[in-house]
């Protein structure tokens, strides 16, 4: 049987849980039809079903705050976020719970500003946090179809560094964009092409207005 005629009220339907898997089905072909991507999350009887056909995630790039030390003598990779940092991190972190923002999970660059970063908006956004090492300097796109092919969030925030994430999103989308220290951009990215679309970017002044 096809998984058109499964969706239909035609199919045999031998139990509620059935019923309830086919009306989430009908809405994902109505919603297919019509060009609109899936996004909400399935009830209890259709969640397996929903995150099988679920084509779109949305994917935050938070840049790393503040961590410029004038008089830093150790690794570069060490550097810390400074007090403005931090400060400026909380600010952003706020923004994103006032703009509904709501990643399954974030991941995160090793490296200490990007770690502080992340943990900073994983407490606002009440959301767990874990570093991976694919986020440190030289992520590209290579390590972001690994992040998402071993990550299947419906809705994902990674913390990281530049150039990389303004080279990964313009490969992405074709946007030509500089992302701010703090800055923070979203993108759609369709799971079936990889390819992307730029929603908005916001730089962390705005956090403050």
């Amino acid at each position: 049987m096809s998984s058109w005629a499964a969706a239909t009220p035609n199919a045999s339907i031998n139990s509620r849980e059935d019923l309830n898997v086919g009306i989430i089905a009908m809405r994902f072909w109505a919603e297919l039809a019509y060009g609109k991507s899936i996004r909400g999350r399935a009830d209890q009887n259709g969640r397996f079903f929903r995150k099988a056909i679920q084509f779109i995630m949305e994917l935050y790039f938070l840049r790393h705050g503040e961590a410029d030390w004038p008089d830093w003598k150790k690794s570069d990779d060490e550097r810390p976020l400074t007090k403005r940092g931090k400060k400026e991190m909380h600010e952003i972190a706020a923004f994103l719970v006032r703009l509904k923002a709501r990643p399954n999970l974030i991941l995160t660059s090793p490296l200490p500003r990007a770690a502080q970063t992340a943990e900073i908006a994983a407490e606002h956004l009440e959301v767990k946090c874990r570093e991976d090492r694919r986020l440190a300097p030289g992520f590209g796109p290579a390590e972001l179809e690994e992040l998402i092919r071993k990550n299947s969030a419906e809705s994902l925030m990674i913390v990281g560094h530049e150039p990389d994430f303004t080279k990964t999103i313009s490969a992405l989308t074709g946007a030509s964009l500089k992302l701010s220290k703090a800055g923070i951009a979203l993108v759609d990215v369709d799971l079936s092409s990889r390819k992307g679309r730029l929603l908005w970017l916001f730089p962390p002044k705005v956090a403050k207005n």
